[in-house]
């Protein structure tokens, strides 16, 4: 699945280097490509490398997308360009057998049928909690580690001060859902250091004064006079002085 950005200033859903050249040439991927979900028409209405649908799905089929998702919408016409020789057949042929084999794979010609009572079943159960807790463990990256201040341990530090916009709730972005469980930084140091350290919060400053929201139509930036404010707040924690709200 491609990225919505640009590389280069080539849109991903477009890029023939990356997708053909890296991803199936030097990488050696034989699976099928599957567009972001919009991403096809995106070339037209966010990239504008094309004026409308049937070139940008000719463009992204030449790129090696092989299925768009997450219903046909650009793809609708590769029929048309087909027959008015604007799209080789033996080009969508290519893609038409990648997904074909896909399926083969999955057993879908064998069985085709599903237990959705599986998919309840075995969805968030103990064991891949700690698959997903193994993955995360293992994906950290630590930027900066000042004064060597991490890991954290318990009674070597008096007071700890944790300031930022992400600090105190929770976001696990669009595609998490609600997984029903989850710690923010704020409550997972305090749960680490219990009593034996006091761990004081500011919120710094606010990225944007409106709530995070999935499906937010209008986002508000973060209030330049507001963040002076929250910034001064964060400082007086940082320098141990009490924080008044």
């Amino acid at each position: 699945m491609p990225s919505y950005n640009e590389i280069d200033g080539i849109p991903s859903h477009s890029n023939v280097k990356l997708l053909v050249g890296i991803l199936r040439q030097e990488w050696g991927f034989d699976g099928v490509v599957v567009s972001d979900y919009f991403g096809i028409d995106e070339l037209r209405k966010l990239h504008h490398v094309v004026s409308n649908k049937e070139d940008a799905a000719r463009m992204a089929l030449d790129a090696g997308v092989d299925m768009e998702l997450p219903f046909p919408d650009a793809y609708t016409s590769l029929t048309a360009q087909v027959k008015a020789g604007r799209i080789a057949e033996a080009r969508v042929d290519q893609s038409v057998a990648r997904v074909l084999r896909m399926k083969f794979l999955a057993g879908l010609f064998d069985d085709p049928y599903t237990d959705p009572g599986v998919a309840e079943k075995i969805t968030n159960n103990a064991e891949h909690q700690q698959l997903a807790l193994r993955a995360a463990h293992e994906a950290i990256t630590l930027l900066k580690n000042q004064s060597n201040l991490l890991p954290l341990e318990k009674g070597k530090y008096k007071r700890i001060a944790v300031i930022g916009p992400n600090a105190e709730e929770l976001h696990l972005g669009g595609y998490s859902d609600n997984p029903g469980r989850g710690a923010s930084v704020l409550q997972g140091i305090k749960e680490k250091v219990g009593s034996s350290s006091e761990v004081v919060y500011a919120l710094g400053c606010k990225i944007t004064e409106s709530e995070p929201d999935w499906n937010a139509d209008k986002v508000v930036l973060g209030d330049p006079g507001l963040n002076a404010k929250r910034i001064q707040e964060a400082v007086k924690v940082a320098q141990r002085r009490t924080l008044r709200f």
